[in-house]
């Protein structure tokens, strides 16, 4: 019996041992990523990549960790045609390590994704349970993006999301805290892949058209929904004004989250008028994006299964979007 326990532990340490070798083989596709003019590249080369995938939000108001499930992510790694995650954080359980184990579980995610060669964009979203979507981060902000910058300076498949939706302030007060994340983050990391959000909720990109922040591999964020100004070519002069425009400085744009604001997906015309027309401009573009949200509304699946019956109107738009574009 005990010949037999001990032929049947050997299996199993080889197993995991293979299984380790094969992550970490595929890992190795994972490059540093930089900028250069208005396109992400790989450092080593220059060669672009366009990053495409969504946004599995959890993690911001659930410290355990239950609703991002590593099955969950491994249906999108397999299924899904995406290079990235956007992974919105908790700045309070960050630097608390809520339960003593917030940090590992962020990890593990990291780790999971990069073994199916996807990257995860580190997104600060909430402040606290209290706060969330503060309209400025605070000093304590500075302090999570060092301790995360610290913590995965030698890992290329991290990118930084400084701050979620700036709202209710002006540009340069907002361009002041920008300056202070980015700085606590190169003062450790200085080749970091950094996005930077505009305001009025992530949306307005304008303040940085006429100012540029000083800073090398810097992606400027927009997030679009309906009910923003120019959305739906409403206005499309106005539409240019408040983010497409990046792109005429020869500056990287991403679309860090884009979805029908609450959509009725009784009414697949509603959907349509809106995402259609700028998926295809976003395609057109060679922009990247991450569409809100896995399974928080405007929700992309029904039950998390990623199976496409179980998708919503929304949903399938994303996943045909994301087939149809090869995934590099």
């Amino acid at each position: 019996m005990k010949k037999l326990m001990l032929i049947t532990l050997c299996i199993s340490l080889f197993a995991a041992a293979c299984s380790t070798i094969s992550n970490r083989k595929a890992a190795n596709n994972i490059k540093w990523l930089a900028t250069k003019g208005k396109f992400i590249v790989n450092k080593d080369n220059g060669e672009k990549r366009i990053l495409r995938g969504v946004n599995v939000s959890g993690l911001e108001y659930d410290s355990t960790g239950r609703k991002v499930p590593i099955s969950e992510l491994m249906t999108l790694a397999n299924r899904w045609n995406i290079n990235v995650v956007r992974l919105p954080i908790n700045q309070q359980w960050w630097l608390n390590n809520e339960n003593g184990n917030y940090r590992k579980l962020i990890d593990n995610i990291i780790d999971s994704l990069k073994s199916r060669n996807i990257y995860t964009i580190f997104d600060l979203q909430w402040i606290n349970t209290k706060l969330k979507i503060n309209p400025l981060p605070n000093q304590q902000s500075v302090e999570l993006m060092k301790q995360v910058a610290k913590r995965y300076k030698n890992e290329p498949a991290v990118i930084y999301d400084i701050y979620n939706e700036p709202r209710d302030c002006t540009h340069q007060d907002w361009a002041a805290w920008a300056v202070k994340l980015i700085e606590g983050i190169r003062g450790v990391h200085p080749n970091a892949l950094i996005l930077v959000n505009g305001i009025d909720w992530g949306y307005d990109l304008g303040g940085f058209m006429k100012n540029p922040l000083p800073y090398k591999n810097i992606v400027y964020g927009s997030h679009l929904y309906p009910q923003k100004p120019g959305s739906g070519y409403k206005s499309k002069p106005e539409f240019d004004k408040y983010w497409k425009g990046i792109l005429d400085k020869n500056l990287p744009l991403f679309i860090g989250e884009i979805g029908p604001e609450e959509p009725n997906y009784n009414n697949e015309e509603q959907l349509a008028s809106f995402l259609d027309p700028h998926l295809a401009l976003i395609d057109s573009l060679s922009l990247g994006y991450t569409a809100w949200s896995w399974h928080n509304k405007p929700f992309l699946t029904k039950n998390g299964d990623g199976n496409v019956d179980s998708l919503t109107a929304f949903g399938k738009r994303v996943f045909n979007n994301l087939k149809q574009n090869k995934r590099n």
